[in-house]
């Protein structure tokens, strides 16, 4: 049997508890903190940090075999200094995976680290959370970070490690609907070879996320699988496309809108 993981600072000790076991897939963060503040985000923060110590024990001890590891779950792994030193342990040991080894950031901070040692550790997958090519739009639905830093990081990352495969993946709200086209040509020309769309997810019961912003931002009913299946015909031919609606987006929304009323 193989298991499916979320590994970070606040459960490792947890996760050390059980016996070594085959992993489909394991999700990490190193760290519990992120660098922006993008409007539709439900995670709470801490500065928690993960034991490095901890993490070694964890992948020589309570792993197998696995799959697919990707680092950078919820958090930002980017805003963690030891990122390069941390994907070089996990490289060099059984938590090493047999697919895919994805790290997946926002890019603003991807400069700071070293592409190179990024590509010796083993990483195949580059996931990057973007969701316009529009620098304002990205600004407003990004608490203000910069477009342009982000897409000459990815340049830099692509000259650099051309056989990684880039992939996006955006939040779609109604203020990016109509400039997913867009994002499309502009991360093929920085080399994105996979889109990945989700419908913004909208839990009435955060206390994190700015509600009258979050109703604003909701898609209406069907908007989304228009999009979809625009997207699918001028586009399924040149690049990877994966969809997902969101029935719980639609449930909260429809909530809220009631509750407002």
């Amino acid at each position: 049997m193989s298991f499916s993981a979320f590994l970070n600072a606040n459960n490792i000790e947890k996760m050390l508890e059980f016996g070594p076991r085959h992993f489909s897939w394991i999700g990490f963060d190193s760290i519990d903190n992120c660098n922006l503040h993008c409007v539709y985000c439900h995670n709470p923060r801490t500065k928690k940090v993960i034991n490095l110590d901890l993490l070694r024990q964890f992948l020589y001890s309570k792993i197998l075999c696995v799959e697919n590891f990707q680092v950078g779950c919820q958090m930002e792994p980017t805003l963690d200094k030891r990122l390069n030193n941390i994907l070089k342990l996990i490289g060099n040991s059984p938590g090493k995976p047999t697919r895919q080894f994805k790290v997946h950031t926002n890019g603003t901070l991807l400069n700071r680290h070293d592409n190179i040692a990024i590509k010796e550790a083993g990483l195949t997958h580059l996931s990057v959370s973007i969701d316009t090519a529009h620098e304002q739009t990205f600004s407003t639905l990004r608490g203000g970070a910069k477009l342009s830093r982000v897409f000459r990081n990815l340049e830099q990352f692509h000259k650099d490690c051309p056989d990684v495969i880039i992939q996006f993946v955006a939040t779609v709200t109604t203020v990016n609907i109509r400039e997913i086209e867009d994002l499309i040509k502009m991360g093929m020309k920085v080399g994105a070879k996979r889109f990945h769309f989700r419908e913004m997810f909208f839990d009435i019961r955060s206390n994190i996320v700015d509600h009258e912003k979050m109703k604003q931002l909701l898609l209406p009913a069907g908007q989304f699988q228009e999009m979809q299946a625009y997207i699918e015909e001028h586009y399924q031919h040149l690049v990877g496309l994966h969809f997902v609606n969101s029935p719980s987006a639609r449930k909260y929304g429809l909530e809220a809108k009631k509750n407002s009323q």
